[in-house]
């Protein structure tokens, strides 16, 4: 994220505030967007259910066969997406040249995972202030974030492969191969261990950029997968009708609608 004016240790903690302040941002030039969040063509529906799980919401209801995002919580993320052009003057661009607006400082806020952290910044250089934050939370009570996917697998079959590879999967996800990746990429440390005063704790002292993501960790929330194969259709779907509301073809509510009804018929269709 972009510093841009104000209580420099005070950055928004809820979308109504972070997207005040993208209008901010957009106010001070015709050339200067105040967000970019690619939610419209993201390859993964990770931005998608960080706003749902944010505003309190689930993916899937109870019984995890039907979607569950159909409520106040998923209404608010639409609307949120369609603030995001009609209020802060989004450009609707692919996330490379999202990415290249923001460092060139043409974008104020920009949505990223941490694991580019470490290339923005070098890039960014000493063109502007860069500074992190994280992820705002609507519903400070029920409000949470999704995981992502890691996992380590060993699928040899040779007694000696199985034990060096065992070996080298103790070690990768141990503290000290973890503060390698958090210092090289910015990505959040997968052990606990990692962030304490005997490996992250100086490095993050003198680069508090890369200390927000460890921040959230009791954020996290179960990752609900859908019923019936279709996860990715279901997520090409929802998008296309996202990018719709987006544009303003069509409204929030008629495109929340269109989402449960066409993800509901997609996870039985299998």
């Amino acid at each position: 994220m972009k510093e841009a004016g104000g209580d420099p240790d005070r950055m928004p903690d809820n979308w109504t505030d972070m997207i005040a302040l993208a209008v901010n941002i957009k106010s001070k030039g015709p050339d200067v967007a105040g967000i970019a969040y690619n939610i419209h063509d993201w390859p993964d529906d990770w931005l998608f259910r960080s706003l749902i799980l944010q505003g309190g919401g689930q993916m899937l209801d109870a019984s995890e066969t039907t979607a569950g995002f159909g409520k106040d919580a998923g209404l608010k993320a639409l609307v949120h997406c369609r603030r995001f052009v009609a209020d802060a003057k989004m450009p609707l661009i692919d996330w490379d040249s999202s990415r290249q607006q923001f460092i060139a400082g043409k974008i104020g806020i920009f949505a990223d995972t941490p694991a580019r952290l470490r290339q923005v910044t070098d890039l960014i250089g000493d063109k502007f202030t860069l500074r992190t934050c994280t992820f705002p939370i609507d519903d400070k009570q029920k409000g949470g974030l999704p995981t992502g996917g890691n996992a380590a697998i060993i699928t040899a079959k040779d007694p000696a492969k199985q034990r060096a590879a065992w070996e080298f999967l103790k070690f990768v996800s141990g503290p000290e191969a973890q503060k390698i990746v958090v210092e090289t990429t910015g990505y959040m440390p997968t052990n606990l261990r990692a962030s304490g005063p005997d490996f992250l704790a100086p490095f993050y002292d003198k680069n508090p950029n890369f200390r927000t993501v460890s921040q959230q960790i009791e954020r996290a929330k179960p990752w609900q997968g859908y019923p019936g194969g279709q996860s990715v259709k279901i997520w090409r779907t929802q998008r296309e009708i996202i990018h719709a509301v987006m544009r303003g073809e069509t409204t929030a509510e008629a495109g929340l609608d269109r989402m449960v009804k066409e993800s509901n018929a997609l996870m039985k269709s299998s």
